[in-house]
């Protein structure tokens, strides 16, 4: 792995926040999550182990957050609609996490590639997008 100790290879959340706002990927090693809102009723995904591999979340609605590995959903998810609060006022970072506006968690692992997209892809969509990104980037560059 690389340097630093956090788990969210893209994101930002603001911890002086009540409740605890939180919109990352959070890739540790006892679940996959995606969070988007508050940290305890807005998340997504599988308390499994994380492994390498292609991952996209989305918020398509103010009541669904949903995780994918490989192109496929990994169940699990989120569908609270807690209010955002100023974390939302925050950048989000890459390789990382920006914490309450000014430090930055560092991401421990590798990341081959990252994008965002408007939330709005079908599950066939996701599908789609995932086996574009493993023909034409993923497998060429060997990430």
């Amino acid at each position: 792995m690389g340097n630093g100790s956090g788990v969210s290879p893209m994101g930002c959340y603001s911890s002086t926040n009540s409740p605890d706002q939180r919109f990352v990927l959070d890739l540790r090693s006892s679940f996959q999550r995606f969070r988007w809102g508050g940290v305890t009723n807005n998340q997504a995904g599988p308390a499994t182990t994380t492994s390498s591999g292609h991952y996209y979340a989305q918020r398509s609605s103010s009541t669904l957050r949903r995780i994918y590995k490989d192109g496929a959903s990994l169940g699990n998810d989120g569908t609270n609609s807690d209010a955002a609060s100023r974390a939302n006022e925050q950048s989000i970072i890459l390789m990382g996490a920006k914490i309450n506006g000014g430090s930055v968690e560092t991401w421990k692992g590798v990341c081959g590639v990252a994008y965002l997209t408007s939330g709005d892809l079908t599950d066939g969509e996701v599908s789609d997008l995932h086996f574009l990104i493993s023909v034409y980037l993923i497998g060429p560059t060997g990430r």
